[in-house]
């Protein structure tokens, strides 16, 4: 089982609020301001980045709109949905037609994880600069850490989409994730959480223990109408 001992939603600074008057899509505007301040912390711009769940492609194009000039986003999904029903989604929800990108540095893979993660495909991701994870369901989640823990080093950002802070949070991406810190013996940094699942962390080490810690935010944030509440560490 996981350690529990490694997260406590309370000591990691929460970003929330509603974002500007009138915003039509408030949930959001937190998430995307926990999304600026893990990229502000990106320290290699020539890692490649990924997005595992990519969907209609809102959300890759945010990342793909930021990222460094001198790297490749690449980004997979099966775009057939959800191969098992989550929560109350049934299989094959969120299906969408193959995001075709406009753009040369970002790579779209299509298939699914154990397909499109395939071993010449990992080699040439190699270490990982920033991924977000958006792959809802344990065993997607699980595939995807398997296949990329090697390429996770000092340095690399993940963020998770569906973390914590639903019923049944512990049974998927939170558990594949503590399994991958495990089985890589990985030293991590909390940098932030939104109520509403996500969360980001950063990698500071591997092979030597397993640990976790919270990074003290120092972030003034860019959106208004979005504060931080800092943990109680």
């Amino acid at each position: 089982m996981p350690d529990v001992s490694l997260f406590d939603a309370e000591d990691i600074p929460e970003f929330y609020g509603p974002g500007p008057a009138g915003n039509h899509l408030p949930q959001y505007a937190a998430r995307k301001e926990l999304w600026q301040y893990a990229l502000s912390l990106v320290d290699d711009p020539s890692r490649h980045w990924c997005e595992f769940g990519v969907g209609e492609g809102e959300s890759l194009d945010w990342f793909a709109s930021r990222k460094p000039r001198g790297n490749r986003l690449f980004a997979f999904d099966s775009f057939e949905g959800i191969p098992e029903p989550w929560l109350v989604y049934p299989a094959g929800h969120w299906k969408a037609k193959v995001y075709a990108p406009n753009r040369p540095d970002v790579v779209v893979v299509p298939g699914l994880f154990d397909v499109s993660l395939a071993p010449e495909v990992i080699q040439e991701v190699g270490p990982v600069g920033m991924a977000h994870v958006d792959c809802d369901l344990y065993a997607s989640t699980r595939v995807v850490l398997e296949r990329i823990g090697p390429l996770l080093q000092p340095g690399s950002i993940l963020v998770f989409d569906e973390f914590y802070s639903y019923f049944g949070w512990r049974d998927h991406e939170y558990k594949a994730f503590m399994e991958c810190v495990a089985e890589h013996r990985l030293e991590f940094e909390y940098l932030g959480r939104t109520p509403t699942c996500q969360v980001a962390v950063r990698i500071l080490g591997r092979g030597r223990s397993v640990g976790a810690t919270v990074r003290r935010c120092a972030w003034t944030p860019t959106t208004s109408g979005v504060g931080i509440r800092l943990g109680t560490e």
